[in-house]
């Protein structure tokens, strides 16, 4: 039996999920910080990507949310991250691309500060 403050959790997240799955596009604001994803992001995700909501393990593998989700990540990371040595530490961008990618969202563009 959940006590209030485990149900009270319950219902935010199911909002949550229901908004994602109730949009056309999803906007994503995110900082490489500390070398990472910050934490308020991590548990965004942690609290909205449930198996079964919004994405499910079918015959073929991960299927994504319903109907063509789109998602804009603007990504703020402070640097040059693309080549030379510092590419190396590039986790922010390829985090989110791999989270995306294993619900099922292939409709994603970075737009990178």
């Amino acid at each position: 039996m959940m006590g209030p403050d485990a149900l009270r959790i319950r219902h935010h997240r199911c909002n949550k999920i229901k908004t994602i799955v109730a949009s056309d596009i999803v906007v994503i604001g995110a900082a490489k910080y500390n070398f990472g994803i910050q934490t308020q992001l991590k548990s965004w995700f942690d609290q909205t990507l449930v198996a079964g909501k919004p994405f499910r393990c079918g015959e073929n593998g991960v299927e994504g949310p319903p109907g063509a989700k789109r998602v804009v990540v603007a990504l703020a990371r402070g640097g040059h991250f693309t080549n030379g040595p510092a590419a190396a530490i590039e986790r922010t961008e390829t985090h989110l691309r791999a989270t995306l990618g294993f619900i099922g969202v292939t409709q994603h563009q970075f737009i990178i500060a």
